[in-house]
């Protein structure tokens, strides 16, 4: 199937992952983004959706088509993602949004450095709370100076999580997560997860310690007869600083303050990033409005989750993932009164935007 790129590319939403790989996953991404079950049925749980994809485990597909995204990409690379960015990467996006929900904490962990010379390299990652229960944390970072002997035997003795740092999670909370860091989503959060990895060589966790979960092989949790899923301590305690990981030293830097860089006529649109490979932009409406987007030197991955929008031709009502390739340039958007949506670019790419 051959694409023009001169439009906004629908993509099939909920792109989730087998409920074995996340055993902990909640309802609240069925809660807060799908249409209400029947009376008789009760909301799914969704861990993991993987809703901007050029990953072949789980690529993202074209709602008219069902084509495959990192297909179509390879086959036209600078329509899709422009000429720079094809020029400095290939053919491939190296960015993945996901959405993640946990009804109990996911594993304490962190990433290796982001290397091109490593088989398995590791990844930035940034967390934007779209919903969270009353009493949702992330863990990250420490509340008090570790030596690794001593985070070994608080792993081994099942007494870490007295040591992590947390951080409170409401609507609207944006963490950023660079390779190096020690960190844990807590429970009853939705979050959009944005991660830029390298193609063949990225996305790589190093499990330090999961609470005390048991899992049969069906990716239960059982108490009883379950197993424990393995650790990586003798990879991950070497890259562990925690001098450095002090919750008032680390708390500052992943907690950027939000800017705004577009408010006029019921629209406000602010950036949260604040990271070496890509920009997260918040857009809000209001009122009902109208403004133009421009997308230079790249490419845009934008997820409309509350409202209506009209971006160029596509229109779109509560929850959609699209692609805004390269080819669009500018276009014409259009959000309905109480409007939300996300927009995410490599961090070289030019953007702007005007009064229509």
């Amino acid at each position: 199937m051959s694409f023009a790129f001169t439009s906004p590319v629908l993509l099939q939403p909920f792109n989730a992952v087998p409920l074995l790989r996340t055993p902990w996953a909640g309802q609240g991404i069925s809660q807060l983004l799908q249409e209400p079950p029947a009376t008789h049925q009760t909301w799914p749980r969704l861990g993991e959706c993987w809703e901007f994809s050029c990953d072949p485990q789980y690529p993202s597909r074209v709602v008219t088509t069902q084509a495959r995204l990192d297909r179509a990409i390879a086959a036209q690379p600078q329509a899709a993602l422009s000429r720079t960015q094809f020029e400095q990467h290939g053919a491939y996006c190296q960015l993945l949004v996901k959405l993640l929900n946990a009804a109990r904490p996911l594993s304490v962990q962190l990433h290796p450095d982001i290397s091109a010379a490593a088989p398995l390299a590791g990844k930035w990652e940034s967390w934007l709370v779209l919903a969270a229960a009353a009493d949702s944390v992330a863990y990250v970072g420490f509340n008090t100076v570790l030596s690794r002997t001593q985070l070994r035997e608080a792993i081994t003795a099942g007494t870490l999580a007295a040591h992590l740092a947390t951080v409170t999670l409401q609507t609207g909370t944006y963490l950023e997560i660079p390779p190096r860091t020690v960190h844990a989503l807590g429970a009853g959060a939705v979050v959009l997860e944005v991660q830029y990895l390298l193609r063949g060589r990225g996305g790589e966790t190093l499990r330090l310690w999961d609470w005390g979960h048991k899992y049969n092989a069906q990716g239960e949790p059982d108490t009883q007869h379950g197993k424990a899923r393995p650790l990586a301590l003798a990879r991950a305690l070497p890259l562990i600083d925690a001098a450095a990981q002090q919750r008032d030293t680390l708390h500052a830097s992943i907690l950027p303050p939000p800017q705004k860089i577009f408010a006029a006529a019921g629209v406000d649109i602010v950036q949260r990033s604040d990271n070496p490979y890509y920009r997260l932009l918040t857009l809000t409406t209001t009122t009902s409005s109208k403004f133009a987007l421009h997308i230079s030197d790249g490419f845009g991955i934008m997820l409309c989750w509350r409202g209506s929008w009209c971006i160029a031709s596509a229109k779109v009502t509560g929850y959609q993932p699209l692609f805004l390739p390269a080819a669009l340039g500018r276009m014409e958007i259009r959000g309905e009164k109480d409007s939300h949506a996300v927009l995410i670019v490599p961090q070289d790419t030019g953007i702007s935007f005007r009064l229509c």
